[in-house]
């Protein structure tokens, strides 16, 4: 009797062994997390140090498949602290400039925007435009400083900026806010006598009211232009 009474506890308290043992869960293994982090962009073209570059060069780097996305920073210095543009949301691996300036250089560089995390920004890379040579009668030339208002504006968020100068001369021009502070320099640098045009991206920027300068030699004049978002 006691060992009826022992078998039936050991069945009622105690598993029964399958043929094949338990079965248990098998534990989630979390893919390696560095696979969702998008390499450093590799840039490709135009080449670093190349001149005579087009005035809307088609800047290009390498894909990366872990990349949702790119973003890209042009500016006219290598600390990036004038910039031209700052594009977010690249999903191609190329980007067609807006028109820059003659004979300028231009240092852009790229990061891949991951899922989760973002690389570090590519190799910083420069290029050198080319210069616009000018015929004509020194009658077509200007006969002072001139900065035409910006065309259209109000604008949103390109505008064009035209200006002449009387002689060779060095010049700058550039864009600042209602603090004063400078958000972007299109043109600095020595330029022959004639008339000019450059293009203003202001897409990194708020709306409001901004003046943009030129100075040339002893001579200087503002304007004002408008940006609405």
């Amino acid at each position: 009797m006691n060992l009826l009474i022992r078998c039936f506890l050991l069945l009622v308290f105690f598993p029964v062994y399958l043929p094949f043992g338990y079965l248990h869960a098998q534990p989630t293994i979390p893919e390696d997390p560095d696979k969702a982090i998008p390499d450093t962009p590799l840039l490709t073209a135009p080449d670093s140090g190349a001149v005579d570059v087009e005035f809307a060069p088609l800047l290009e780097w390498e894909e990366d498949e872990f990349a949702e996305s790119y973003e890209l920073q042009l500016a006219t210095n290598q600390d990036f602290t004038d910039l031209l543009t700052d594009t977010t949301g690249l999903t191609d691996t190329k980007l067609q400039t807006i028109e820059l300036g003659e004979e300028t250089t231009y240092y852009w560089r790229v990061k891949a925007v991951g899922d989760t995390t973002d690389s570090d920004w590519s190799g910083v890379w420069h290029f050198t435009t080319k210069t616009i040579t000018y015929a004509g009668k020194d009658t077509d030339l200007p006969g002072g400083l001139e900065l035409r208002q910006n065309y259209p504006n109000p604008f949103n968020p390109i505008t064009r900026i035209s200006y002449g100068i009387p002689e060779n001369v060095k010049v700058q021009l550039a864009v600042y806010d209602v603090t004063g502070r400078r958000v972007a320099t299109l043109v600095n640098q020595h330029q022959l006598a004639g008339r000019y045009s450059v293009t203003f991206d202001a897409a990194h920027l708020a709306s409001g009211v901004y003046t943009y300068r030129i100075i040339a030699g002893d001579n200087v004049i503002t304007r004002q232009a408008t940006l609405l978002k």
